[in-house]
């Protein structure tokens, strides 16, 4: 038996400490849809017809917001390498 795997988000919660994880969203193209995302997020050129091969995987966010399990306490969210503007 294989168990499926889905991407996730790890975060620590700033009032208790705790790891969380939180299931990332992914989304569901078509293959047209895909190349276009491709193409605004500048992954590949605008003149391209297919997507290469070489990019795969699954376009994913995160939430805006998160609630840790353990205490209750709420967080808005940001990306890994996003600068803190607070």
């Amino acid at each position: 038996m294989k168990i499926e795997m889905r991407p996730a988000y790890e975060w620590t919660c700033e009032s208790c400490g705790r790891n969380q994880f939180e299931s990332a969203m992914v989304a569901d193209f078509s293959e047209e849809d895909r190349l276009q995302t491709a193409k605004a997020m500048g992954l590949v050129d605008e003149y391209c017809t297919e997507m290469p091969e070489d990019l795969t995987g699954d376009f994913v966010t995160h939430p805006e917001t998160v609630q840790c399990n353990h205490c209750g306490e709420s967080f808005e969210t940001k990306y890994l390498h996003e600068e803190d503007d607070t």
